[in-house]
């Protein structure tokens, strides 16, 4: 990831539509703010931001029940297992307060290759060719 002096930079990717908001719970597919992937956020709605958390997460596992790939049952795995009463301690949050400040996050599939007998890891936006079909 590229940096600015100590900050690193923002990354574009290529996603999914995202749902036009104005009120109300709407989660996105793979990426969207940190009420709706964590469960916190900065706003003060505590109540709201784990409703936003359990849609996404019933999103989620709408889309992927039955999809049989890596990166598929990692983002399961997240939903079934994060609990956003604990997000705010989490050291990855605590080290990175502004996760939870109002920008978008994104699920990203980390695979690790085996070629020529070297370990390589490859970052990839989280992959999931059988889905394709959802979002023509």
């Amino acid at each position: 990831q590229k940096e600015k002096g100590k900050k690193p930079l923002p990354e574009i990717k290529t996603l999914p539509e995202p749902v036009k908001r104005s009120s109300g719970v709407n989660p996105n597919f793979l990426c969207d703010n940190a009420s709706y992937l964590l469960g916190v956020d900065q706003k003060g709605k505590p109540e709201r931001a784990k409703k936003c958390f359990e849609a996404a997460k019933a999103l989620h596992q709408k889309i992927l029940a039955g999809v049989d790939s890596p990166a598929a049952k990692a983002v399961l795995a997240y939903f079934e297992h994060w609990n956003p009463d604990t997000a705010l301690s989490h050291p990855e949050i605590v080290k990175n307060p502004d996760l939870t400040a109002g920008g978008n996050l994104i699920f990203l599939f980390w695979r690790r290759s085996f070629l020529s007998g070297k370990q390589r890891s490859t970052k990839r936006s989280c992959h999931l060719p059988s889905l394709g079909k959802i979002f023509q």
